[in-house]
């Protein structure tokens, strides 16, 4: 209970503190092709490239060879988590064959779309200008998913 609801209280708090997102595009395109094929570091969220000249290039490239993430990822790591999880959570709930105990198919539906519609927002830059409503079921949402965290499996 005490690790779920510290995941839950790190979650709402990662995620409300979010004041600005700058995600512009899960995909770049030829452009950031183009820089990547000439060794530049290319971070997706507000474009920035860093070459291979930068004294920060070879630290990001060997953190992310050891530990299998990169440095960039922690400068908004809302985004980063919310990037890795919500085709996941769609997935699963796509492929999943059953529900916690104690409650129906449906309403494990329920939540499960509340979770990805969270995360969607914040893929999405939809959090900045929400309505008070809008900010509730974000909410709501990552509090499910904090509550069901460990009932996310096949």
């Amino acid at each position: 209970m005490w690790v779920q609801f510290m995941l839950v209280s790190c979650l709402h708090i990662t995620i409300m503190a979010c004041v600005s997102i700058r995600l512009q595009s899960l995909n770049q395109g030829d452009e950031m092709s183009k820089l990547k094929d000439k060794g530049c570091y290319v971070w997706s969220g507000d474009e920035f490239i860093l070459e291979k000249e930068d004294k920060r290039y070879q630290e990001y490239q060997e953190h992310k060879d050891k530990h299998g993430f990169s440095l960039d990822e922690l400068w908004n790591l809302d985004i980063s988590i919310a990037l890795f999880v919500l085709p996941r959570l769609a997935k699963f709930k796509e492929k999943v064959h059953g529900h916690p105990a104690k409650i129906t198919e449906q309403e494990w539906n329920r939540i499960l779309d509340k979770m990805i519609w969270s995360f969607t927002q914040i893929v999405n830059e939809e959090i900045d200008d929400m309505t008070e409503d809008d900010a509730a079921k974000l909410t709501e949402g990552l509090v499910l998913f904090g509550k069901y965290f460990l009932k996310l499996w096949l």
